[in-house]
């Protein structure tokens, strides 16, 4: 099988169709815009749900990571599993669904964590707006694909790209909030995504040296201006 065209081209800024219309667990259609919601980031998983190994070490490392946040899914994101084989059943799907909701053990995670299904032009629509980019190999009956994650914004735009089966606290982190509206996040949160940036060569979130120089010159040019009130406080005083 030849892996040529196989792999992610990401598009960064792109716009998920949010008008697809998708299966979900009970055997309801559903739109994508219907499970994005306003001050809330979302993870999309591409897989599949008869995936023998890749799928399932990609959702292992993602319901770790998850478990590691200090808020829980519900609170700052949601999770869209999408599976890219148009002939999965509803009896893999709800293998699959109840596996990993079990495993992250968390309150009320079925309602923010979505598993669906959907037909060939669909999945298509979607993998194309992300740039997945994925390959079925009639001999082995499998799919070849990558390990990616990708979080999108309340509207759908495609913010981050997370690579591998394994997500760090701090990475998974950093991503969601990231893709959060700024004006919902909290001043320490404004800091982090101030102090570290993305790297695409390690793929990994890294100290920005740059934002941690602006940062420590304006808290010298703040303290400075409070010693300066001070000095000229106490010297009122002693006149």
């Amino acid at each position: 099988m030849s892996l040529q065209d196989v792999g992610v081209s990401e598009n960064l800024g792109a716009i998920i169709p949010l008008n697809m219309v998708l299966t979900d667990q009970s055997g309801k259609s559903v739109t994508l815009n219907s499970l994005f919601h306003h001050k809330k980031a979302v993870i999309l998983n591409l897989a599949y749900y008869t995936c023998p190994m890749l799928c399932h070490f990609v959702a292992n490392g993602l319901v770790e990571g998850m478990k590691a946040l200090p808020f829980p899914v519900g609170e700052k994101y949601d999770v869209v599993t999408i599976s890219i084989n148009p002939n999965d059943t509803i009896d893999a799907q709800n293998g699959f669904r109840d596996r990993y909701l079990k495993s992250l053990g968390q309150q009320n995670a079925s309602e923010h964590w979505s598993f669906l299904r959907a037909d060939e032009s669909t999945i298509q629509a979607i993998t194309k707006a992300v740039g997945f980019k994925y390959r079925y190999d009639e001999g082995s009956k499998e799919f070849a694909h990558s390990g990616v994650i990708m979080i999108l914004t309340e509207d759908g735009k495609v913010s981050r790209y997370l690579y591998g089966i394994e997500f760090s606290k701090f990475d998974l982190k950093l991503g969601v909030l990231e893709a959060l509206d700024k004006k919902v996040i909290s001043s320490v949160d404004h800091l982090l995504l101030f102090c570290y940036n993305y790297d695409p060569q390690s793929r990994r979130y890294e100290v920005y040296a740059w934002g941690i120089m602006r940062f420590a010159a304006a808290l010298s040019v703040l303290l400075l201006g409070i010693a300066i009130i001070k000095l000229r406080k106490s010297e009122r005083n002693g006149k």
